[in-house]
């Protein structure tokens, strides 16, 4: 694709998209929606242990999508940036989720529900070449 610019970084889109295409990194995001929260109350609400948690953590940190800060001893992690916050929300929306309206207004996020075991669904897209 030589001489023709790209709208956006795709490197780093897809980068993103890599890090939003797990089940338990997605889940993450989805409820930081809502607000920051400690790693405590992720692990509980979510059902995610701590050992894995911190792993998916990590690696939303390294995508860019969630940020960190320590509040005396736990660590508090929020949606990086609103660009990531409405990302993440035309996600949720896209695939059939309420859209999020004031996060001040939420006393405590809803749990994300896990995807039944029995059920996996996949959607696929074909791109064609623009003339």
């Amino acid at each position: 694709m030589s001489g023709v610019a790209e709208p956006i970084d795709v490197v780093k889109a897809a980068q993103v998209l890599r890090s939003l295409a797990n089940a338990v990194r997605l889940r993450i995001v989805l409820y930081l929606l809502h607000g920051e929260q400690a790693v405590g109350d992720l692990e509980s609400a979510l059902e995610i242990r701590q050992p894995n948690l911190s792993q998916q953590l990590a690696e939303l940190r390294d995508a860019g999508l969630v940020t960190a800060r320590r509040d005396s001893r736990a660590m508090i992690y929020s949606i990086a940036d609103d660009e990531q916050k409405r990302l993440i929300a035309a996600l949720l929306v896209g695939f059939g989720g309420e859209p999020i309206q004031n996060e001040a207004s939420q006393a405590a996020p809803p749990t994300p529900a896990a995807p039944p075991a029995h059920r996996q669904v996949a959607m696929f897209a074909t791109v064609g070449k623009r003339r």
